[in-house]
């Protein structure tokens, strides 16, 4: 194998790796309570370090110009991989201590697709969270839910229950 094949590899693997983790990092981010802006910090800053340290050497492995390409193999490869880990740390380490607030439900929407299945938004410390219910939930604007809550280990608040009080 030459050494151009094995960048290939490295940069092929490393995207596909990326993708994963965002799909397994959606999963936990539904299920934590995380303002957008820290999501957004932790994906741009190690993707604009990881594209400036390779996006010659990509530019030239895969014999294109633009550098649009390194740009986004960076977000895939290091942006969604940090943000992953982030929340699969914070997720999976949480403490055991849970407590169990209740919220008023202060929007709801039906999510587009063949699952038709609802949401609905609740404020948590200053922050808007939309959780998705499952598909037969009978639900009304302000109408309360029960929430089962744990610190994770990153300090972020994460949802262990949720249960609608009707």
């Amino acid at each position: 194998m030459n050494k151009n094949t094995i960048s290939k590899f490295i940069y092929t693997a490393s995207f596909f790796i990326g993708l994963v983790m965002m799909l397994w990092g959606i999963l936990i981010y539904e299920s934590t309570f995380i303002d957008k802006k820290l999501l957004i910090i932790l994906c741009l800053i190690p993707s604009l370090i990881v594209f400036v340290l390779i996006r010659d050497h990509y530019n030239n492995t895969y014999s294109v110009v633009s550098s649009f390409y390194a740009f986004a193999a960076s977000i895939v490869s290091a942006g969604f991989l940090i943000i992953s880990l982030f929340l699969i740390c914070n997720f999976y380490f949480a403490s055991d201590k849970s407590i169990t607030k209740t919220y008023i439900v202060s929007e709801i929407g039906k999510l587009s697709g063949s699952s038709k299945s609802k949401y609905i938004y609740i404020n948590h410390k200053d922050l808007s969270k939309q959780l998705i219910l499952k598909k037969n939930t009978s639900i009304k604007k302000g109408n309360k839910i029960k929430i089962e809550i744990s610190k994770g280990l990153l300090g972020l608040d994460v949802i262990r229950n949720k249960k609608i009080i009707e």
